[in-house]
């Protein structure tokens, strides 16, 4: 399988029983992560954690249940999908399950079925970064089919120098990620240092609270990480770079169990070896080693097996 093929749902509605709506859903392929009434909604921020999207049931609501439910998508910045079950025969769960489906980017493939949409690489670094990042994306002859999400360990203030850095010679566009800004393949964006960001159904970067972990080692690699996983399932892709620490270990392990592709560089091009060493480490050898040049190489060549169009030339062909 490519990629993750049920969503979950966390559903949201008034205080009777949704057992069919329960039941239906799981049984075209939605799972349930939590299920709440909307009077309550704000004491239950901790279970939608879990859910890719909110389905609201519409039908039955109380004046308490509106407020509740305000409250609750004041603080929640996932996908949300009303629905109305009063009359909630088979074609409305059909509808609804698609809906779910269509909305969290979690469509089942056919068999052999290479996945939909567009890989999507995180490229982490941290000390020695900058020089080892140039080196890999000006290896691109064009830009490639796949959107690079860099997370380089870098001080506050210094995205947007970074991203005009690594921009301004090769033929991979590079950007500040902003909230708002749609994710497209083609191009680079550097994550910021103070805030931290995720990618919804419709791959549009948005807030998504804090980072996690040491506060030396920002933007976090492992967050970021986890958050391309869980959109992204199998498209997700991990390069590690030069740098200290282990920032990037834990996401290596999540890429290769979601059945994505992780490469590290090697000891002899970095400018420090310990983070890459760490990550080739945390995934027992299924992870393949070169410098910029030659990682880029082998990502084009990962393209290129997967079936995804316009496999990009780089410098070594």
């Amino acid at each position: 399988m490519c990629r993750r093929d049920r969503p979950r749902a966390a559903l949201v509605g008034g205080r009777r029983p949704r057992r069919r709506l329960r039941e239906g859903l799981t049984q075209r392929g939605v799972d349930v992560a939590s299920e709440f009434a909307a009077e309550a909604g704000v004491e239950h921020l901790a279970d939608v954690a879990a859910a890719d999207c909110l389905v609201v049931d519409m039908a039955m609501l109380s004046e308490a249940g509106y407020t509740g439910l305000g409250e609750l998508l004041a603080d929640w910045s996932g996908e949300v999908i009303f629905a109305e079950t009063a009359r909630l025969d088979a074609d409305t769960l059909d509808r609804l399950a698609a809906k779910v489906r269509e909305q969290t980017g979690c469509v089942e493939p056919r068999r052999g079925e290479c996945p939909a949409g567009f890989p999507v690489c995180v490229l982490a670094a941290s000390f020695g970064g900058p020089p080892a990042l140039r080196r890999f994306l000006l290896a691109f002859r064009e830009p490639p089919p796949a959107a690079f999400l860099i997370a380089q360990h870098i001080g506050q203030g210094f995205s947007d120098v970074l991203a005009r850095q690594l921009g301004r010679d090769g033929f991979v566009p590079v950007r500040r990620a902003r909230a708002g800004a749609v994710l497209r393949p083609g191009r680079a964006w550097v994550y910021p240092v103070t805030e931290r960001l995720a990618l919804d159904a419709g791959d549009r970067f948005r807030r998504a609270g804090q980072w996690s972990g040491d506060v030396l080692y920002r933007p976090c690699i492992d967050d970021i990480a986890a958050d391309v996983v869980r959109r992204y399932g199998a498209r997700a892709a991990l390069i590690v770079f030069t740098g200290m620490g282990e920032d990037g270990a834990a996401g290596a392990r999540m890429v290769t169990e979601a059945g994505g592709a992780v490469w590290a560089q090697t000891a002899d091009s970095a400018a420090v070896a310990h983070m890459p060493d760490m990550a080739a480490e945390a995934v027992s050898g299924a992870c393949s080693r070169g410098d910029p040049e030659a990682l880029a190489a082998a990502f084009s060549g990962w393209l290129s097996r997967r079936g995804h169009a316009r496999p990009s030339r780089t410098a070594s062909e």
